[in-house]
């Protein structure tokens, strides 16, 4: 790459808006007779940039100005060192609280789960105190539907099996 294509693409916005000095834009002028590349690389420059300051120009609300300054002005004044204390405290605190309360509710979860209906302690260890219990359950429950009332719809669904 030649000197001049260089000093020609490094001020190419400047040339195109005319703010460069009399002799730079002659020189660049000059430039372009001779070099090919660099005369397309000005013409398609100056149709794209021409496009783009013919569209209309977007108004930023006042709004949004005022609320860029005051967060400006929040990093600038920072809060009080209590504060900051206070809000790290509550950041770490959360997740403690979080996880204390999930693994209590597993915890009293498990501890409902283990209690029986009958007031009675089971023995996890024991086969047969599960089979013997189980059996209880069995005969509790069955006697809950001994006394289904005739014409119910529970009798209903118990005498057809709807599943078939």
């Amino acid at each position: 790459m030649e000197k001049n294509c260089k000093m020609t693409e490094e001020r190419l916005l400047d040339y195109i808006e005319g703010n460069l000095p009399a002799d730079r834009i002659k020189a660049i002028e000059e430039h372009r007779k001779s070099c090919v590349r660099c005369d397309l690389l000005i013409k398609n420059f100056s149709r794209i940039w021409s496009g783009i300051s013919e569209r209309e120009r977007v108004q930023i609300s006042p709004s949004f100005w005022q609320g860029l300054q005051a967060k400006i002005q929040a990093v600038d004044n920072p809060r009080p060192l209590s504060s900051r204390i206070f809000s790290c405290l509550k950041m770490i605190l959360r997740p403690a609280a979080l996880t204390i309360t999930l693994l209590s509710g597993i915890y009293f979860g498990y501890q409902m789960g283990n209690i029986s209906e009958f007031g009675g302690d089971f023995s996890k260890n024991s086969v047969v105190d599960a089979d013997v219990h189980g059996k209880v359950y069995v005969e509790h429950y069955f006697q809950d539907f001994l006394e289904i009332p005739t014409g119910s719809p529970a009798e209903f669904y118990l005498q057809h099996d709807i599943y078939k």
